[in-house]
């Protein structure tokens, strides 16, 4: 909150056994949860309860809505729309060469326009762990923000680098060793799913050549679509110019503070906040 951490909470699962609903007991639940956390020093909770059970925990359980967060694709295949309709796999893999030979085009000529407005010196990589460099790019992005996850090199080692269930690819522009823009992605369903998008300096030309990077190392593997899930202030917009969006109202973001304050009277406001794929329970 403001650029300092805050000790707060993530509401992920919620389950009450089908014999003994409609009793109140989910309410009571998370009640006595909830004050043990304001009892040991937590301030808020957030979360992603999906569409259906959202209402009662605004109404049952004093949640905000936050934001319903915007999808954003950028679609290098379009074989399988084409199957789908013709049924005739040829057709979608005719289809499929013209339309990633345009994609790759448009990328090029793109990546030379970006890299004369942003200067010649900026390095694209990718990597396995979190970069060494990282740290100190955090430390400047975290004054940035007023809103958003704690999201130190201790947090993206644990929250990707020691995932157990999938490998995730750090995508860095860098400058003279210091990181000027990172993402985190992760290959779900022959799709490059974004978890995070970090620009320095808000700075939009740096973070389109970075989504850009992006998008042609997904063509190069062959992938169907390079996606991103989130909110922020208006710089996941500006960045991802170039990609189709849409409000993801399958998806929303809400939580409650407990106890009153400025961070009870920021949290209800979705401006406020940076919202990423990675902050859920998703992957």
């Amino acid at each position: 909150f403001t650029g300092r951490p805050v000790l707060a909470c993530q509401s992920v699962d919620t389950a009450v056994h089908p014999d003994f609903r409609g009793q109140r007991i989910f309410e009571k639940t998370a009640g006595d949860c909830y004050a043990w956390c304001a009892e040991s020093g937590l301030q808020a909770v957030v979360g992603f309860p999906n569409a259906s059970s959202y209402p009662g925990f605004v109404r049952n359980l004093g949640w905000k809505r936050i934001v319903f967060p915007t999808y954003w694709v950028m679609r290098l295949s379009l074989a399988g729309a084409v199957n789908r309709v013709l049924r005739l796999p040829l057709a979608g893999a005719v289809v499929d060469f013209f339309h990633r030979a345009l994609v790759s085009a448009k990328l090029a000529a793109r990546d030379t326009l970006l890299r004369r407005l942003v200067g010649p010196d900026l390095a694209f990589a990718t990597e396995r762990s979190c970069p060494e460099s990282y740290e100190k790019f955090w430390n400047a992005w975290r004054a940035q923000e007023y809103l958003s996850l704690w999201k130190d090199a201790k947090y993206f080692q644990w929250r990707y680098d020691a995932n157990p269930d999938h490998d995730f690819t750090y995508f860095t522009l860098s400058r003279r060793g210091d990181l000027a823009a990172v993402a985190v992605g992760v290959e779900i369903d022959r799709a490059l799913v974004l978890c995070e998008l970090m620009v320095g300096g808000r700075d939009v030309n740096a973070g389109r050549l970075l989504a850009n990077r992006v998008c042609a190392h997904a063509l190069s593997k062959g992938l169907r679509a390079v996606t991103f899930l989130g909110h922020d202030s208006g710089v996941f917009r500006d960045v991802l110019d170039a990609f189709e969006s849409s409000t993801s109202y399958t998806n929303v973001f809400g939580g409650r503070a407990f106890v009153e304050g400025p961070l009870a009277e920021a949290l209800p406001h979705a401006d406020n906040w940076t919202v990423t794929f990675g902050d859920g329970d998703f992957v």
